[in-house]
């Protein structure tokens, strides 16, 4: 243990008198002006806060920090803090009639059919997701602002996290591990990217813009950079691919071209490589058409594959090997298919499984099973 020894006197900051200490030690006298973080434990919310106190919060057993003068649910400090992808894949959502609550799941590392993971809080399609391998996040769709948020590892229903800007459709997300954005889309022209701290529910922060406003792209991330491909602007069908750097706001950057122009394409990557699948093309034929990009390089994409299957408004997912596209409309019907590729194998896909039921506009991230 150890001892203070040889002090006779201890003033306050202005020198006039004893010292009160605010934590818990009290010494008869005037505060020192020394305070610190209150904690509170109760079903009451605390009065007169400051910003930095936290709040345990009994009757709804979660954790609140006052920050910018509101309380905030802190859902936990991630322990693949910069990780962005999982082993479990998770499909979020989608379009039939009515829309979907639907949330499944596949093992990324195990051939085989989704299984129930839970509901969204409503139902949605043309929406996006993202996470950082413990939490993922749903964004926007079915005429919503809402965002959801889901534990990976936890099977169940999603959870409110918080509100993007304005009711925004046909978005793209990804994530640094850290942050995740919200690009472009039906709100606010098309231009918008908007982020949020994975591990504390709160509404959106304006990021940037893009170079090109457009909606029904597909995003992906290396961990650094996130990048949009595609989708339809003003002018019609996109090449166009933007990228940011997550951790640093700003408007986007031109990155270079996709092989062909699209929208309603999925997106998935690994920590280098992206890849690019499916969607509507200028002619509004449904495309099997992968493209892949290095994304630390900006540049042109090169064709990588095809899918076994041509779809629009399908999904994309990955691990750090396997990227999966599942969902869409293909033939004139909204289709269950599942296919996957190895993210640095330039090939055509294969059949990987099923999911639940069949839809299009559906989003994708994945995460930890444990």
């Amino acid at each position: 243990m150890s001892e203070v020894k040889g002090i006779s006197t201890i003033t306050n900051r202005a020198g006039t008198g004893a010292v009160d200490f605010s934590n818990g030690v009290n010494i008869s006298g005037s505060d020192s002006g020394l305070s610190g973080f209150k904690h509170t434990e109760g079903s009451t919310e605390p009065t007169s806060p400051s910003n930095g106190d936290t709040w345990w919060d009994t009757e709804n057993e979660v954790y609140q920090i006052y920050v910018n003068d509101t309380w905030t649910t802190y859902i936990g400090a991630s322990s693949a803090a910069g990780v962005w992808y999982g082993d479990r894949g998770v499909f979020f959502g989608g379009s039939r009639t009515p829309d979907y609550t639907y949330i499944d799941y596949f093992d990324i590392t195990t051939i085989g059919n989704a299984t129930t993971f839970g509901n969204l809080t409503s139902a949605r399609d043309r929406c996006a997701s993202c996470g950082d391998a413990v939490y993922g996040l749903t964004g926007g769709g079915g005429g919503t602002n809402t965002i959801d948020y889901i534990t990976f590892a936890s099977t169940g229903n999603a959870v409110d996290f918080g509100d993007l800007s304005g009711t925004n459709e046909d978005l793209s997300a990804c994530s640094d591990g850290t942050y995740g954005l919200f690009m472009g889309g039906s709100y606010s022209g098309g231009s918008v990217i908007e982020y949020v701290t994975i591990q504390t529910t709160s509404n959106v922060t304006d990021f940037g813009d893009l170079s090109v406003s457009r909606e029904e792209g597909a995003a992906v991330s290396d961990g650094t950079y996130g990048i949009m491909a595609g989708g339809n602007s003003s002018s019609g069908r996109e090449t166009t691919i933007d990228y940011v750097t997550v951790s640093t706001t700003g408007n986007a950057s031109d990155f270079g071209d996709l092989t062909n122009a699209r929208r309603f394409l999925g997106g998935c990557g690994d920590t280098t490589r992206g890849v690019f699948g499916g969607g509507q093309s200028a002619t509004e034929n449904y495309v099997n058409t992968m493209d892949y990009i290095t994304m630390a390089t900006p540049s042109n994409a090169t064709d990588f594959g095809d899918l076994s299957y041509s779809p629009r408004g399908n999904a994309g997912t990955a691990n750090a090997t396997r990227g999966l596209f599942g969902g869409g409309l293909a033939g004139g019907q909204k289709v269950d298919t599942t296919h996957y590729i190895t993210i640095q194998t330039a090939s055509n896909s294969t059949d990987f499984g099923n999911l639940t039921e069949n839809r299009q506009f559906l989003s994708a991230a994945s995460g930890n099973a444990s």
